[in-house]
């Protein structure tokens, strides 16, 4: 059975392919059409696909979106009931009761499809079968958290038999993802998805009490129970999400009334300054307390300690390496992709085990879904750039010589573009498209924002660790293959590693053993054979755009910033 999960209209639209159980391919839109954070139809992706593995549309079993793609649903027709009167204008009305967009989906495939072969997964089910449904417990509590989908914020319940049982959620407009991003825009961060960049300053801010109880009151929860003081934010009564040349953007979601509130001005641009960085502080704990009241909830009412967790907030780090300190959660999975993106699968996954309820399921935690590399094509690219004068390369022999290789030149303080096998389905670089420096280089952060990254100075950098070694670098730490997990690190190690310390004491780990990524592993050890340090800086393949996709955009991103060598699969790059 050929299985096309989709994500569309909602931001980091996506598809992937799942063949009798197995995802085969799984790859977000941005990758090819280079718009971050793309809300497009993924049409590029589900070209791709079929390219890839050599199937036309007549192939596919199925497309499943994740979506109910329903007209109106019970909690919008409630919603709408209790608010008529204040949702009373055009562009309100005409959000909440035109047609669903999905309706004409068989419009946006490539080419018309039968009715019948376009099913839709609740979004939240999808979200919390990505996670369930790829991880290795028999039984679990499923925790989806995000902004909104499908007129629901966040669900919960037990996933056991190849199934999720939804047995509660939290309702629009009362989000922890919105109020997350609300704050986000607030102090000047405008793009969505920036929520990251608010997770890094908030190590910056400091406590103020004051502050910090003013944020906390806009939040009410007791009892797996949310409620969100709309007062102060705009979003529920207006329209605040507005398509553009067929992308998704959102206006301010926060009210002009939380000023005066908070007695401190919003920022029309981010720019560093104490009051932004108390805010983050503040929004972060606020978050996290009520984060962590829900998991504690969850325990008591399910005494399971094994726990999947899910949705955009899942992309919340500093979070979730409080979890297994702070819970009675000791067996922890959040997928490579918990957000939107990933429940493209998990819509593909769970249409899949309903019609195949006494399949066994597949623990499948690869997060190396993207595109294989054709050895011809690249051979072809080396020699057009040779020809242009623009670069030499050379071939290793083995991948030890090239490990040992690599590593010396790390040592040497040098910027390496690794390019390395398919590429990673996720927001983070794993491995196959990093750009790595030495971690114990105190000057890498500079270093690195000067010559490729351009970015906010305050922002840090990951250690991506041998597996075997996490105790030794990290306190109260779990295994974090996907770089979904914060810890401290160890007080005596951080003078050591200060490439990769924030400002705070910590770092987003990533673990990384030599069954899931042979080469890395491989690399990172040389490095620790020389240097008695088991981690390398890790950061995305990019220059302020979606993560490389191809050798020939990794060549250009190389030739175009002052990175000082490349490696792709087994070739050593390096300027004319």
């Amino acid at each position: 059975m050929n299985i096309i999960g989709i994500n569309y209209y909602h931001n980091g639209s996506s598809a992937a392919l799942l063949q009798d159980g197995l995802v085969k391919l799984a790859i977000v839109e941005e990758r090819l059409n280079r718009i971050k954070n793309s809300s497009k139809f993924p049409s590029n992706s589900i070209k791709f696909i079929l390219s890839q593995y050599n199937l036309t549309e007549k192939d596919i079993d199925f497309y499943c979106i994740n979506t109910t793609g329903k007209f109106i649903s019970y909690r919008k027709f409630l919603f709408i009931c209790k608010n008529f009167f204040k949702l009373l204008n055009f562009d309100n009305l005409k959000i909440l009761f035109s047609p669903n967009t999905f309706i004409n989906l068989n419009q946006l495939i490539i080419e018309s499809i039968p009715e019948n072969k376009i099913i839709y997964i609740d979004h939240h089910l999808s979200h919390l079968e990505s996670a369930f449904l790829i991880s290795n417990f028999d039984e679990c509590v499923s925790l989806s958290l995000d902004g909104s989908g499908d007129f629901s914020t966040g669900s919960f319940g037990f996933s056991k038999n190849n199934k999720t049982q939804i047995h509660g959620r939290f309702d629009f407009p009362n989000s922890l993802g919105i109020f997350y991003q609300a704050f986000t825009q607030f102090i000047g961060f405008k793009n969505f998805g920036d929520e990251y960049k608010m997770m890094g300053l908030s190590a910056y801010g400091s406590k103020n009490i004051f502050l910090k109880k003013k944020i906390s009151d806009l939040i009410l929860y007791s009892n797996l129970t949310l409620k969100l003081n709309t007062k102060f934010f705009d979003f529920p009564f207006n329209n605040k999400r507005f398509i553009y040349n067929d992308e998704i953007y959102y206006k301010d979601l926060f009210a002009d009334s939380l000023q005066n509130y908070l007695n401190i001005k919003k920022s029309g641009t981010f720019v560093y300054g104490k009051d932004q960085a108390d805010i983050a502080f503040a929004v972060q704990e606020v978050y996290e307390e009520t984060f962590l009241l829900i998991l504690n909830d969850l325990y008591k009412k399910y005494s399971n300690n094994n726990l999947c967790f899910s949705g955009g907030c899942a992309l919340n780090s500093k979070a979730n390496g409080k979890i297994k300190k702070n819970t009675k959660f000791n067996n922890i999975f959040i997928p490579s992709e918990p957000g939107d993106s990933g429940a493209a699968v998990g819509a593909a996954l769970s249409f899949y085990y309903k019609k195949n309820s006494k399949k066994e399921k597949l623990y499948q935690p690869n997060p190396y879904l993207g595109s294989e590399l054709n050895t011809k094509i690249l051979q072809k690219q080396f020699e057009l750039y040779t020809k242009k004068n623009q670069i030499n390369f050379y071939k290793f022999k083995s991948n030890l010589e090239m490990y040992n290789k690599v590593a010396d030149v790390i040592i040497e303080k040098n910027v390496v573009g690794w390019f390395q096998d398919r590429m990673e389905f996720g927001p983070r670089a794993l491995g196959n498209r990093s750009i790595l420096m030495d971690p114990r280089n105190s000057e890498a952060k500079n270093i690195l924002n000067l010559k490729i990254k351009l970015r906010e100075s305050y922002r840090p950098f990951a250690p991506s660790i041998l597996e075997e070694y996490l105790d030794d670098w990290f306190e109260n730490a779990n295994l974090s293959p996907y770089m979904n997990f914060i810890f401290d690190i160890k007080k005596e190690k951080r003078t050591i590693i200060p490439a990769v310390c924030h400002v705070d004491g910590t770092g987003r780990v990533q673990t990384v053993n030599s069954k899931d990524n042979e080469k890395f592993y491989g690399l990172i050890n040389s490095f620790f054979q020389k240097t008695g340090v088991p981690i390398l800086l890790n950061t995305s393949f990019n220059e302020n755009e979606p993560i490389i996709n191809t050798p020939q955009e990794a060549i250009e991103t190389f030739l175009r910033t002052q990175m000082d060598y490349l490696v792709i699969q087994d070739y050593f790059i390096s300027r004319v």
